[in-house]
């Protein structure tokens, strides 16, 4: 289904009801393009419907009271309209309207030419100047139709979970290949814009939620995954949480997992050194003092850090101890040197990071296999990547989207050491 010109006609009157003063037409228009590259034809669909129903004289009778379609109303009825979808009983109409505001407040302020977006003016946001970029440490390779990489152990996924494990099995001697469906950004390529950094580096464009849209899913997207887009804090489980779990059968939550916490916190330099407060943090720790109430600063994984505020969409200094900067150029020293260790891989406290660049890296992959015993087993393993790159085909202003497919005929790109 397609958004036709009464319907995108209907969508700027949406956003113009959202967020006066945007060009509401053009935020309409890359709304559109927007749900069009998340290539989820039910999420147009539901969209088309939305728009369609509001514009029903009849259904805005039952529904408002008004016999008039939406397009047609003044601003002040066309904002109690929509303020009671969002306060209705019925489920789905809360959930249009959860999702018309988000999609018009994100697209209209995230919105930019690398020029300054006019409405920031009247939040007071001005963005800071971009770092330099730091020297990336990971880069890509073409990989051939069909070719077949020998790997011992297939890692599904380079973020917190599969860079480590990645690290692990390389320094046991193991050959290993990683896969992330994600494309690889490296550091000059993050230039602190919402709207790029959305298309390239999220799940979905970021737009990912609950079935019922009640809660946004910020899922990275990327080489690296969630540890490239997170905000950086790193907390350790909750005793009342590990009490529960050791409760319902659970073991290992002791002093064992204490060990692994200690191991990753020196290897992605945890520690609160670089946690400055805030001005409305400050005013925060000062009302729990005077109401006895037990605070404490939050530790973060960052090393060299400007506090730029561009965290959520890749750190351009390298500050960010993501698994693109640790465990995966762990991984890729280990590799590169041949080490090995007789009795399995050394605890990550005990091994800082090496200065290599490079990565294990090709995009997609949906399985890996293991011996009975648990074991890696020797295998060749096809490298299922993404063909595809550059702009998207919709009308979007996003040159860089996150791609994938499932066809592992063609041409796609795989990583390789940077030298």
């Amino acid at each position: 289904m397609s958004v036709g010109e009464r319907e995108r006609a209907t969508l700027a009157r949406v956003v113009e009801t959202f967020c006066p003063g945007a060009p509401s037409r053009a935020v309409a228009d890359t709304i559109v393009a927007e749900l069009e590259a998340v290539d989820r034809p039910k999420l147009v669909a539901d969209l088309v419907l939305f728009l369609r129903v509001i514009e029903r004289r009849t259904a805005n009778l039952v529904l408002a009271g008004r016999p008039r379609p939406f397009s047609a109303m003044t601003r002040h009825e066309r904002e109690s309209y929509l303020i009671s979808w969002g306060e209705s009983a019925l489920p789905p109409r809360r959930a249009a309207f959860q999702a018309a505001k988000r999609l018009s407040l994100f697209v209209a302020y995230s919105r930019s030419d690398g020029a300054a977006n006019p409405l920031w003016a009247g939040t007071g946001y001005a963005p800071p100047a971009l770092d330099p970029p730091a020297q990336p440490m990971l880069s890509a390779r073409a990989v051939s139709a069909g070719e077949v990489i020998a790997a011992d152990a297939v890692v599904v996924g380079s973020g917190a979970g599969g860079g480590v494990a990645a690290a692990e099995l390389a320094a046991a001697g193991r050959h290993v290949l990683v896969l992330e469906q994600g494309a690889l950004a490296t550091e000059d390529e993050f230039e602190g814009r919402e709207d790029r950094g959305a298309a390239g580096l999220f799940w979905d464009r970021q737009l990912l939620t609950t079935e019922d849209l009640a809660i946004s899913v910020f899922a990275g997207r990327t080489v690296g995954g969630g540890t490239v887009v997170n905000w950086n804090t790193s907390l350790r489980l909750p005793e009342d949480v590990r009490e529960e779990w050791t409760r319902a059968g659970l073991d290992g939550m002791g002093s064992a997992l204490d060990e692994h916490y200690d191991a990753v916190e020196s290897r992605l330099d945890i520690d609160t050194e670089e946690s400055e407060r805030n001005a409305q943090n400050a005013v925060l720790a000062e009302g729990l003092d005077a109401l006895g109430i037990p605070w404490r600063v939050i530790p973060r994984n960052v090393a060299g850090c400007g506090d730029c505020g561009h965290c959520g969409y890749g750190c351009r200094r390298g500050a960010k101890q993501s698994t693109m900067r640790t465990y995966l150029a762990d991984a890729l020293a280990a590799t590169r040197t041949g080490s090995r260790s007789p009795t399995g891989p050394p605890p990550a406290s005990r091994r800082r990071a090496p200065t290599a660049r490079a990565s294990p890296c090709a995009r997609r992959s949906w399985s890996s296999r293991a011996a009975p015993s648990g074991r890696p087993r020797s295998s060749s393993a096809r490298a299922l990547v993404d063909r595809r790159s550059g702009a998207p085909s919709t009308s979007t202003p996003f040159p860089r989207c996150s791609a994938s497919t499932s066809d592992p005929s063609g041409p796609g790109r795989a990583c390789r050491s940077r030298s």
